[in-house]
């Protein structure tokens, strides 16, 4: 009867709900299965009187709050329904509208997986964020093993540094004693043959009668000899160490070499040949002129001494300019600049590399008994000492080259001031005189020699073995022309004595003796001080003081010549009238 009455409303019911392959029958609450997405709810109305004129509308509350009219339709669909708690209804009606009471519900429950749930995005957050400070921690811990591993590496790297260091200094210090070593072994085989042959003469001549005075003659003749090659070799010396009095002058090398050409050629056998190619606009130089000489010298019999069978040796001068990149790759000793270069070549034996070397090594030779060791390295001396610089080039079989650099000066030949050659001196008696000559020299043999040299001319002498003695003898009144010094003195040293004295006595001049040069004194702080180096002869001094009190002082050679130190390099730094 409620079915058939046209004027009740159609009964609904929900008949099935499906999700997925999973049919669900209905009743007041359903749970889906746990991550069901799509959904088909069936239903239907009962309505006899008009059953084709029943309408139907539908929502699924919570997901869809709005409802659907869906005809005579009667299934529901719904996809991608999320999580959640939902109610769906479903109401029947007619044409004219729908019956409030004509409805059915039900309660439906969507489970959510695990990864759909509200704590899931904050547990992956926490996972990343662990994650993105597990890589922190292994990129810190991978760093602080590679900057481990680094510090490892560097401190071997400065351990090996310290090593190569200190093996590189110890290989220095090995090598500087083995130079030492040879030098010194050097020079005590020179001097002790010196002194043999010294000795052998003294004693000769003492055990000879006084009435063979010929004999005595020879013998100390003989000693002198000997002292004369004891001083060359002291002079060699010196010049290896560049430690010689130099009195530069502007000159040409080409003046030089013209000037010695007659003496090379008696010094060359006749199967030499002697080629001399000066360069006509050679540029000017400044240094000692008998230094040069002796560097021409040494260069030229050291390229004789290598071709005993013949050849030839070439003298060449040329200007030459190096700018940065040239002296930087081919004479790194070199600076930028103009240079003067004198070039000696020979055709003979040539140097293998490891005696090229060496070359300029004291006490270096290769000639055995017949030289010395010192010809090179006094050559290198020199030149360095000059404010030059020396290579040399030497193929085996070949020959070899030197090149000796002097630094090129603006001046010409036509605006050079050449100094005027001067006669040779002719032999004379020794000069006298009766001036007042203070001696002080600490060595007892010396001081004797001189007094009795001075004394023997005519010169009255006072000696003081020390400075204060000096002093004393000067502050009581004692006459005073001359002081002769020893630069080496216990106590103050040669210039505060020399600056004592002429304190008290302005007028008084002053010679300085020495075997050394890197003690010559500063020519402002001595006044119109002279020189003389050790060893000398008893002539040399004579003549030196007799310059030096103001007696043939404008011909006498050498005279009124001041010597100036500057570091270790002596160097002549003009003429004063005396």
């Amino acid at each position: 009867e409620r079915y058939s009455s046209p004027e009740g409303p159609p009964t609904v019911h929900i008949e099935q709900l499906q999700s997925g392959d999973q049919a669900l029958m209905p009743a007041e609450r359903i749970e889906l299965p746990a991550g069901s997405q799509d959904l088909t709810v069936a239903y239907t109305g009962i309505w006899l009187h008009q059953p084709e004129h029943v309408q139907f509308r539908y929502r699924l509350w919570g997901y869809d709050n709005e409802w659907v009219q869906a005809g005579s339709r009667r299934q529901a669909y719904f996809t991608k329904v999320p999580p959640g708690e939902y109610v769906f209804e479903v109401t029947a009606g007619t044409a004219a509208g729908f019956f409030d009471d004509a409805s059915a519900s039900i309660a439906i429950a969507v489970p959510a997986r695990f990864y759909q749930t509200t704590w899931f995005p904050a547990v992956v957050m926490l996972a990343v964020l662990a994650l993105l400070f597990g890589l922190h921690r292994y990129r810190m811990a991978s760093i602080e093993r590679h900057a481990a591993a680094l510090g490892r590496e560097i401190e071997n790297r400065k351990k090996a540094e310290r090593e190569r260091a200190l093996m590189e200094s110890s290989l220095m210090e090995s090598s500087r004693l083995e130079s030492v070593g040879r030098l010194a072994g050097g020079i005590a085989h020179d001097f002790n043959n010196v002194l043999t042959a010294v000795v052998g003469h003294a004693e000769q001549a003492l055990a000879t009668p006084t009435t063979d005075a010929e004999s005595i003659k020879d013998n100390l003749e003989g000693v002198i000899e000997c002292s004369d090659r004891a001083a060359s070799l002291t002079r060699q010396l010196l010049a290896f160490s560049r430690q010689q009095v130099l009195r530069p002058s502007t000159i040409s090398a080409n003046d030089i070499i013209d000037g010695l050409q007659p003496m090379l050629m008696q010094l060359l056998p006749e199967n030499i040949e002697l080629v001399w190619q000066p360069e006509a606009t050679l540029a000017d130089i400044r240094v000692d002129p008998g230094q040069l000489e002796q560097v021409i010298m040494n260069l030229v019999l050291n390229a004789r001494d290598a071709m005993p069978k013949g050849g030839r040796i070439i003298v060449a001068t040329r200007t030459i300019t190096f700018d940065d990149e040239t002296s930087r790759d081919t004479q790194q000793q070199l600076s930028a600049g103009r240079y003067a270069e004198i070039s000696v070549a020979d055709t003979g034996s040539g140097m293998a590399p490891d005696v090229a070397a060496r070359a300029f090594d004291p006490f270096f030779t290769t000639k055995g008994t017949n030289g010395t060791g010192l010809g090179l390295a006094s050559v290198h001396g020199i030149v360095l000492q000059s404010g030059g610089q020396i290579t040399l080039e030497s193929t085996p079989s070949r020959g070899t080259t030197f090149h000796v650099y002097f630094p090129a000066l603006a001046t010409s030949a036509a605006t050079r001031q050449l100094p005027a050659r001067k006669p040779p001196r002719p032999q004379r008696d020794a000069p006298t005189g009766s001036e007042h000559i203070l001696v002080c020299e600490d060595n007892a043999a010396i001081r004797t020699i001189i007094q009795r040299t001075l004394a023997s001319c005519g010169y009255k002498v006072d000696v003081a073995a020390s400075p204060e003695q000096a002093l004393e003898m000067v502050r009581e009144g004692q006459p005073l022309d001359l002081l002769i010094s020893d630069i080496m003195l216990p106590g103050m040293n040669g210039q505060e004595l020399s600056a004592a004295i002429t304190h008290l006595r302005p007028f008084v001049r002053v010679l300085f003796i020495s075997g050394y040069t890197d003690d010559v004194l500063n020519a402002e702080s001595t006044g119109n001080a002279e020189f003389l180096q050790k060893p000398f002869r008893p002539s040399d001094l004579l003549e030196k003081v007799r310059q030096t009190l103001g007696r043939e002082s404008d011909d006498a050679p050498g005279a009124g010549d001041r010597v100036k130190v500057v570091g270790q390099n002596t160097v002549a730094s003009g003429r004063t009238a005396s």
